[in-house]
């Protein structure tokens, strides 16, 4: 049996209608994320008014599994030390890694209204953030060296705390900062050798913000 032209039209946008429709989308979305080893590329991220364009390195794969666990323990840290207020409204960009079995070699990102920046200012939050890294750790019986520092990823300054682990075990774990459009954007890396700390380092500098 032929099929008419209009027949087809009417077919296209009955298609075009179904794969616009926002239930299927979304599920469609929830469906990737929970692909296995599902390949992570270039994504625009949206932060206040923001765009956020970045890139994670290659063959690196979605994490999303542990990420909620590990901001549920920062959440733990947080609210015991004085001041400094959890947002209970973050909102997760991504978690990715080089192996999604492995704790290290990942990046994650986050960003939340920006109310301890409006509270302390940059520095004096910075200040915060190293001496919440010194007690967990030591809490831990961690030896680690902290220390801080400002950069510049694209147009942008961000504050930058490194935490060089050394005993019992030995990693780095970069945790960068910047306020933006009235949120505070976090980005998360902890990588455990050379090779992976040049992709990941990369991957973050070479980000662009329009």
């Amino acid at each position: 049996m032929r099929v008419s032209r209009k027949q087809m039209l009417n077919k296209n946008v009955c298609f075009e209608r179904l794969l616009n429709h926002p239930l299927l989308m979304k599920n469609l979305k929830i469906l990737f994320l929970l692909i296995p080893g599902f390949f992570f590329c270039q994504k625009y991220y949206e932060v206040g008014n923001t765009y956020w364009i970045y890139k994670s390195p290659d063959h690196y794969m979605l994490k999303t599994d542990n990420f909620l666990e590990a901001a549920e323990v920062g959440k733990k840290v947080l609210e015991k030390q004085d001041n400094i207020r959890f947002n209970s409204d973050e909102k997760i960009l991504f978690s990715v890694a080089r192996n999604v079995e492995s704790p290290y070699n990942i990046i994650f990102s986050s960003f939340f209204p920006n109310r301890n920046l409006q509270k302390f200012g940059n520095e004096i939050y910075s200040d915060k953030l190293v001496q919440v890294f010194e007690k967990t750790f030591r809490d831990l019986g961690v030896e680690a060296t902290i220390t801080k520092e400002k950069v510049g990823i694209d147009s942008r300054e961000f504050y930058l705390i490194k935490c060089d682990i050394t005993s019992p075990l030995k990693y780095k774990n970069y945790f960068f900062f910047t306020e933006i459009d009235d949120q505070e954007l976090q980005i998360t890396t902890i990588f455990d050798n050379p090779q992976d700390e040049d992709l990941i380092l990369r991957s973050v500098y070479e980000s662009k913000f329009k």
